[in-house]
């Protein structure tokens, strides 16, 4: 089956050894020469172990492995046994579904709890306002009022926000504080964050920034995972790239290390 390809995709799809990205509108066929670019990937010789290929959800991942199924078939006269790999292969997904499967396989060895549930977006708002509300009256009249003297009641809110989503990162923000009052933030804010977490994962209960976060962590931190992932994929395939945020970029990051050759964008500018 043959088509038509523009010099942009022709080039796209070839295995060259430098990091590329595709970047055009909807309907475009960005999806399409992702899909090429994996199939060319197949035929040089590699394994779809080999291919990490990340897309934004669980229902898009599924669509992008019927279609590279499809296209094999259709294409090539694959082994069933190529076929029965990339069927099953686990490493065509979203970021939180590859992030689980790093934190299945190395989290218990870095002193984290085994994974037991992903809770929703709704049970960890609620959790965050119960445990929040409950941080305003314990913390102190005091130490409230010296909060509120440089920010209001939303302000703090979304500072606890913050620090919990983004903890061990910089923070654009932090740099606005003067130091005597983020050391105040940080002072009031501990006892909140620490129990905030304790009630999710001492239960073994993970949101999808938990996933995100420790799996960083974890790749920063531990030299067998990293090498191991970093040598495994050959070729790591992100569809949707404007919808990655700098988390995942850096767990992307610590993925390719200095090869950034094995990296193949393809996202739209103006969404």
């Amino acid at each position: 089956m043959s088509r038509t390809l523009t010099p942009e995709q022709a080039e796209a799809i070839r295995l060259e050894p430098k990091a590329t990205a595709l970047l055009a509108g909807a309907g475009s066929g960005k999806t399409t020469v992702l899909v090429d670019r994996y199939l060319a990937a197949l035929v040089k010789g590699f394994r779809p172990y080999q291919l990490l290929t990340v897309t934004f959800t669980n229902e898009a991942a599924e669509q992008l492995k019927n279609r590279i199924l499809k296209e094999l078939k259709a294409r090539f006269k694959p082994s069933v046994d190529l076929l029965n790999d990339v069927e099953t292969t686990p490493y065509i997904g979203t970021i939180h579904s590859f992030c689980y499967r790093v934190l299945d396989q190395y989290g218990t060895q870095r002193g984290l709890p085994v994974i037991e549930k992903i809770v929703t977006g709704v049970e960890w708002s609620e959790a965050f306002d119960e445990t929040y509300q409950a941080w305003l009256k314990e913390t102190g009249a005091d130490r409230v009022r010296r909060l509120l003297h440089h920010f209001t009641h939303q302000e703090l809110r979304f500072l606890a926000l913050e620090l919990f989503h983004q903890r061990d990162f910089y923070r654009p923000w932090q740099q606005e504080l003067k130091e005597p009052i983020w050391e105040l933030v940080n002072e009031a804010y501990a006892p909140f964050l620490d129990k905030l977490e304790a009630k999710f994962l001492a239960q073994g209960y993970y949101a999808f920034d938990d996933l995100e976060r420790y799996t960083l962590l974890l790749l920063r931190e531990c030299e067998e995972a990293r090498e191991r992932f970093q040598k495994q994929f050959q070729y790591i395939l992100i569809d949707e790239f404007q919808d990655t945020s700098r988390r995942q970029w850096d767990v992307f990051r610590e993925l390719i290390g200095d090869h950034h050759e094995k990296l193949f964008l393809v996202g739209d500018p103006k969404q």
